[in-house]
């Protein structure tokens, strides 16, 4: 199971919500950047 998908489990309350939103675009980030850097 992808990160992503591990965050929409969480309870939508505020706190938790913004802690499932910074942790699904990290992740996405990080898949930016390895596909970004692979070129080089």
């Amino acid at each position: 199971m992808s990160l992503t998908g591990l965050t929409r489990l969480f309870p939508f309350s505020k706190t938790l919500s913004s802690l499932a939103d910074q942790m699904d675009r990290s992740a996405r980030s990080g898949k930016q950047n390895i596909v970004e850097g692979l070129p080089r």
